[in-house]
């Protein structure tokens, strides 16, 4: 593999990105493609593109949406951690909820 894909495909590296990709494009984004068309004609009708209201609805969409968002925010938080001081910090409020992965890494 080349050494960008070890990095951030690699299940073992501490940098994988590879279940926000399968997980939240492969299955949730990338199906959204096949309406580029009606899209850029102006054809595609108003309810047939999914919101998050009605993914968050379906239990397996939320979870799968969950899931891509916690391996999403682990780099980011890993990244965050390392830029801000927080050694002075004795609580934090994670508001954005969902996993939580953020606040994991800080």
């Amino acid at each position: 593999n080349a050494p960008a894909a070890e990095q951030f495909l690699s299940r073992e590296s501490k940098y994988e990105f590879g279940d926000y990709l399968r997980y939240q494009i492969d299955q949730q984004m990338y199906p959204f493609l096949s309406q580029l068309n009606e899209v850029i004609e102006g054809s595609l009708e108003p309810d047939a593109v999914d919101s998050y209201q009605h993914w968050m609805s379906d239990p397996e969409q939320a979870s799968i949406y969950s899931e891509a968002q916690h391996a999403g925010s682990l780099g980011p938080g890993r990244t965050l951690a390392r830029l801000v001081d927080l050694s002075e910090a004795r609580s934090l409020l994670d508001v954005g909820g969902c996993t939580g992965a953020m606040s994991i890494r800080l």
